[in-house]
């Protein structure tokens, strides 16, 4: 499921970072006092965070065109730990249309289905980790709440697997894998009303995704 919370309340070990915005919100951002700066700091553990001279060519190798987004990647070190933290900074399409408003919601949950997977190597098992997606998006106020709706339709809550050992189908509900968090922080009402939404889209898709013969009653 995903979870709407502060930058100040991460608890679980950031596995990567998604960084979704329009192109002038992400190139103001490459300051060593700005809010992604702040927010690479906390999320690799380090105090020094990213180096500003490769994010700012990241961000400037950004290049949306009117109908597709743009995507850039670094590795940030992290602090006694020899993994890296990979940092995948997106930007939005540069117009809009009827189907595609103010805030991109299909642009923006495209490009987090395509890379909500955790980060893990050869033979390595998928450990708690979480991935970060970091909302900065012109016009808050009209933007905040479809583009939540929109993380939450990218994460889907059903998977179906079958057991290796007799081949019968098993579904899993993992544990929160998303946390967002805004640029502009939400108030106590506004992450209430964004997370139930948030549920419920995702508690509706799961109901399609199943197929008919799982979906019955105990009763």
């Amino acid at each position: 499921m995903v979870r709407f919370a502060a930058l100040s309340s991460l608890q679980k070990r950031v596995n990567r970072v998604l960084v979704v915005g329009s192109l002038e919100t992400l190139q103001t951002q490459g300051a060593a006092d700005s809010f992604l700066q702040q927010t690479l700091v906390k999320a690799s553990a380090t105090f020094a965070g990213a180096n500003p001279q490769l994010l700012q060519h990241a961000l400037h190798t950004l290049r949306p065109s009117a109908d597709s987004g743009a995507t850039s990647e670094l590795l940030l070190s992290r602090e006694s730990s020899v993994d890296a933290l990979p940092v995948t900074l997106h930007a939005l399409p540069t117009q809009v249309s009827r189907s595609n408003s103010f805030a991109r919601p299909h642009a923006i949950a495209s490009f987090v289905k395509s890379h909500s997977q955790l980060v893990t190597k050869r033979d390595q098992q998928e450990q708690d980790d979480v991935v970060l997606v970091v909302r900065m998006l012109p016009g808050h106020s009209d933007t905040w709440f479809a583009a939540g709706a929109a993380v939450a339709r990218a994460a889907p809550l059903y998977e179906h697997k079958l057991l290796r050992t007799n081949g019968l189908p098993v579904t899993e509900t993992k544990p929160d894998k998303l946390e967002v968090v805004y640029q502009t922080p939400l108030s106590s009402d506004e992450t209430t009303l964004v997370q139930h939404t948030a549920d419920a889209i995702q508690r509706a898709t799961r109901f399609v995704d199943a197929p008919p013969n799982e979906l019955y009653s105990d009763a």
